[in-house]
């Protein structure tokens, strides 16, 4: 395991870029997994799409890691909160991409659905 400072930089690196999974390193997950009050996640992967990949999973991490004594705070505190701020603009803004993209999904379908349904009044 990495020394307080090293997984203090890596944090520092993965907030700044959170879209980028290769930002959220094995060393990051083994600490978090192992100190954090998460549930059970089966990899790295599956914990960093459950925690960071949606604003409302990212805001209850964070909640988490500021209320924790096990070293999880020392983490969250080694950021500033304008990067915390960047971090959660960052994540909204892929996910709100995300759900036009699947708005606009759904719209195609309805107008297939409607444009193969023949509607004989008489």
């Amino acid at each position: 395991m990495n020394s307080k400072k090293t997984l203090q930089e890596q944090f520092q690196r993965f907030v700044k870029n959170p879209l980028i999974p290769k930002y959220f390193t094995k060393d990051l997950y083994e600490f978090m997994h192992v100190r954090g009050c998460f549930i059970a996640h089966y990899n790295r992967e599956g914990f960093y799409k459950a925690r960071f990949l949606t604003l409302d999973a990212l805001d209850r991490t964070l909640e988490i890691m500021s209320k924790d004594k096990e070293g999880l705070k020392d983490l969250y505190m080694s950021v500033s909160s304008d990067d915390l701020g960047m971090m959660r603009y960052r994540i909204a803004s892929a996910e709100a991409s995300i759900l036009n993209l699947q708005r606009q999904n759904i719209e195609a379908k309805i107008k297939d659905l409607q444009s193969s349904f023949r509607f004989d009044l008489f």
